[in-house]
């Protein structure tokens, strides 16, 4: 059991304090600070608490789905552990201030979790999708709008999902799934279908610019719960019809891409031993690179997040990374290796506990997660300015002032940028 403590900002003082379920499994903290109080979930639990003395204004046997946009009321699944309703939940809907139900009541599928990934709000509407379904609901009419590939078996174990982020761009959506890409418009009518080859479709990325839609398909994999089956490719369509204009297979069926992205009008596609790349243009050549993995291990993803790396030559500098052009890849030794992509060539490799993230910036000044309990305060040349030590390194920044928790856990520490 952990515990919350509630800080007053201006006095310098704990106001309240209370145990908390901190969630060990996901180690989220799944905290909200709304208007109209501080929203908690713990483990089978939702409640609303008052700023003032931590008092719950509400409480219910729930998991938060997603918040309305406007922050007046949320979805919510009721916890009925050990039930048939916990395969198949009821999504919900409440006040926010009151905890009381609205008349908003949807019968969603057993994949609607407090984690879902599919959820895009339109304006007053949320957009969501259920299994294999594609669901638009007004929330303030509760008019529901469907539309359903009836593609995917969600009974087989493991069952055979094979299907795109949802994506929207210009007042459409955009999705695939095993058998097709699809265009649908902001009624889910669908505008276009574009038939896939038969199994090559599994785990995919779509992506838009103003005249096409591509797709980056990863091939084979499998989690705990799906199996994914077909082959790596890249695929363009015209946005407007839907004309398929390439789908290029980039490996064989046997394996999985890690990672991929995009320079200019070339993909990128990341293997485990090795890097692919191919100009989006029909019956473009396909390049491949070999990736030296028995010195520096397999290609596990790239690093997208701006960090920062000590300077060898002087201990009171960080360098800041990625650098242009140069790609940072993480590997399966636990190195992080700054390549250049156009021959995978490695410029440096260093380990990952050298890595210092950026959790704080303000002007020039940037505050780097140090060793353990450890922060690093640096200017905007990438110089050491000051040390933070014994505190935890999750932050809360208001303006140019950050404040951390003492490993004591009952004093807060301002630093000033």
């Amino acid at each position: 059991m952990k515990k919350m403590i509630f800080f007053n900002l201006e006095k310098g003082t704990v106001d309240w304090s209370l145990p908390y379920a901190f969630d060990s499994y996901t180690r989220e903290s799944r905290i909200w600070l709304m208007p109209e109080g501080l929203l908690l979930e713990e483990i089978g639990k939702l409640s609303l608490l008052d700023y003032k003395d931590g008092k719950r204004l509400w409480e219910k046997s729930a998991s938060c789905v997603s918040l309305e946009p406007r922050h007046k009321g949320l979805f919510y699944t009721l916890n009925t552990f050990g039930s048939a309703f916990a395969l198949r939940p009821k999504l919900l809907y409440m006040d926010l201030k009151t905890g009381e139900d609205r008349k908003l009541r949807i019968r969603s599928s057993w994949k609607i979790t407090s984690r879902s990934r599919h959820f895009t709000y339109l304006n007053d509407s949320v957009m969501c999708t259920l299994d294999n379904d594609i669901r638009l609901l007004n929330l303030y009419s509760g008019e529901l709008k469907a539309y359903n590939p009836k593609v995917l078996n969600v009974w087989s174990f493991p069952g055979t999902e094979a299907r795109s982020n949802l994506l929207y761009n210009d007042s459409c959506f955009y999705m695939s799934d095993k058998e097709k890409i699809f265009c649908l418009d902001n009624q889910l009518k669908e505008l276009w279908r574009t038939a896939l080859p038969k199994k090559s479709a599994s785990l995919s990325h779509i992506y838009t610019d103003s005249t096409n839609v591509y797709m980056v398909n990863y091939g084979v994999g499998s989690d705990w719960k799906y199996r994914f089956e077909g082959y790596p490719f890249v695929a363009a369509f015209d946005k407007k019809t839907g004309n398929k204009l390439f789908l290029t297979q980039i490996s064989d069926a046997k394996t999985s891409v890690v990672d991929f992205f995009r320079l200019g009008d070339t993909q990128f596609l990341l293997f485990p031993d090795r890097i692919a790349n191919y100009r989006l243009s029909p019956n473009a050549p396909i390049n491949t690179i070999a990736w030296n993995w028995q010195k520096y291990g397999y290609l596990r993803g790239i690093e997208e997040n701006e960090f920062y790396i000590p300077d060898s030559s002087d201990s009171l500098h960080y360098s800041k990374a990625p650098i242009e052009n140069l790609l940072p890849v993480h590997t399966s030794t636990g190195m992080i290796c700054t390549v250049d992509p156009s021959d995978m060539r490695v410029i440096n490799a260093f380990p990952n506990s050298l890595y210092r993230m950026v959790i704080a910036q303000y002007g020039g000044n940037r505050i780097l997660e140090g060793d353990s309990n450890k922060l690093i305060i640096i200017d905007e040349k990438g110089y050491r300015k000051q040390e933070v030590t014994h505190v935890y390194q999750k932050v809360f920044q208001s303006g140019n002032h950050v404040y951390a928790l003492k490993e004591t856990g009952n004093e807060l520490v301002d630093i000033s940028l």
